[in-house]
């Protein structure tokens, strides 16, 4: 089995005007958008055995976010952040998407947080999916920060040096069962992380992430 079996009935293509956006999409363009937004370092196939079934009752859309998959790769600055805003929004006009339900997932889900709150008119609702970005108050959570540096050297090391056993380890995190990371998911991120343009725009992408630069756009209880 393949991940085209899950995906029959869907269709792959280019969409926006001022990025190019690679998405996978289900479901008819009358009913109410569903947008799934993957993690840092994804693509649109972590949504492979969702889309479909989705599309049963939304216009299901998965994504490539900018920097990430086939999408465009523009130049990173200091608002890289609203960049990725900027490519939603920029999707959904294209696709004559006035609101949209949006689905997040870990650094998706961060997106989909600061798209309601500095696009409301364009938001429906969120489904957040361990979802990042929030800078929590001292001891309101149970902090572990040993996991987050071994998320950081995995994602880190995956991208830098892409291989089979990087790129399962990597996957193997997002799931509770790593026997549901199938060989054919491996492949298909390993010859996206092979990509030169790629794998580049993700190293920069992980050192921004990572930095200063991100913090201000981090979002604490009280804004939320």
């Amino acid at each position: 089995m393949t991940m085209w079996t899950d995906l029959l009935g869907s269709e792959v293509r280019f969409a926006g005007k001022k990025f190019k956006t690679r998405i996978i999409e289900a479901g008819s363009s009358n009913s109410d958008a569903l947008i799934l937004l993957h993690g840092g370092g994804g693509h649109a196939e972590t949504y492979a055995r969702n889309i479909a079934c989705l599309g049963e009752s939304f216009h299901a859309i998965a994504i490539d976010s900018i920097w990430h998959g086939l999408s465009s790769k523009p130049e990173f600055d200091d608002k890289y952040v609203l960049k990725f805003l900027d490519q939603i929004i920029d999707l959904m006009d294209d696709l004559d998407i006035v609101r949209a339900n949006f689905e997040g997932l870990s650094f998706g889900g961060f997106l989909a947080m600061l798209l309601a709150l500095n696009y409301p008119d364009r938001v429906r609702k969120i489904v957040l999916n361990t979802a990042w970005g929030v800078s929590f108050r001292k001891g309101s959570i149970m902090e572990k920060p040993e996991a987050h540096s071994a998320t950081i050297e995995r994602s880190k090391n995956s991208v830098l040096k892409p291989d089979r056993e990087k790129v399962r380890k990597r996957l193997e995190l997002l799931v509770t069962d790593p026997s549901q990371i199938t060989d054919e998911l491996v492949e298909v991120r390993l010859k996206i992380y092979s990509m030169k343009d790629t794998q580049a725009a993700l190293i920069k992408y992980y050192e921004y992430l990572w930095s200063d630069i991100t913090t201000p756009y981090l979002l604490t209880e009280e804004k939320l």
